[in-house]
This record gives C-alpha cells, sequence and structure tokens, in this order.
C-alpha cells in the first residue's frame, strides 16, 4: 500500500486550492494532507528534521521526503490528471525544471498573500 503525506499552509489560498485540485488517490495509496497550522507537532518533527514548511510544502512518500519545487514535481507525477485544471497543473510541473523555476515565485506569491491576508508564519513548538 503506498502511502502520501502532504503538509501544507491550509491558511493560503492558493494551497488550499492546489491540494484540492490535485487527483492524487487511487487504488492502493492512502493520501493523507495536514495542514501545518492544525499540526504543530509535525511542524516541530519537520523542524527538527531541517525542514520548515514556510519555506514551501512537503511531501512524505514511500519513505522518502520532498520538500518545495521537489514535492511539487512528485504530486505531479503522482497525479492522475483525471480534470483538465490537474492535466494543466500537472504538465507545467511534471518538469522539474519548470517547478524549480517556477516555485519561488509561487511561494513569493504566498507569502504576499498571507502577509495581506493577516496571517503570521509558521512556526515550529
Amino acid at each position: 500500500m503506498e502511502q502520501l503525506t502532504l503538509v501544507y499552509d491550509g491558511a493560503c489560498p492558493f494551497c488550499q486550492h492546489y491540494t484540492a485540485l490535485l487527483d492524487l488517490r487511487r487504488p492502493g495509496r492512502t493520501v493523507k494532507l495536514l495542514d501545518a497550522r492544525e499540526h504543530p507537532q509535525v511542524v516541530a518533527d519537520l523542524a527538527a528534521r531541517g525542514l520548515n514548511v514556510d519555506d514551501g510544502m512537503v511531501a512524505d512518500y514511500q519513505g522518502c521526503t520532498y520538500a518545495g519545487a521537489d514535492a511539487l514535481h512528485l504530486l505531479a507525477l503522482l497525479s492522475t490528471g483525471s480534470s483538465f485544471t490537474d492535466r494543466l497543473i500537472c504538465w507545467l510541473f511534471r518538469s522539474p525544471r519548470r517547478a524549480r523555476l517556477s516555485y519561488p515565485v509561487l511561494r513569493a506569491v504566498r507569502n504576499g498573500t498571507l502577509k495581506v491576508l493577516g496571517h503570521q508564519p509558521i512556526r515550529p513548538h
């Protein structure tokens, strides 16, 4: 049985919509979506491993951890591409280069949006 755990910022509207748009479920795969703001212990555990969820989403899949652009690329590879939007997102991020180039821009937009909305950065407890 495949296990995918994705830790993302639930206060970020882009992160919320992205996780909702991707079709990651398939027979034989368990998908767990964790809002980092609601799971401080997970954030602390990731921080102890040198990963900051405020720098980007984190995916654990089959015993490996992927962060930021690497997580985005992994999710594109795992998505079923069941809708037009899903296929478009997958096309964009299936290329490791496109994922790496676009991720800093996406993160900057996320950070700016969270600031405008009045949300504090995610801090490990």
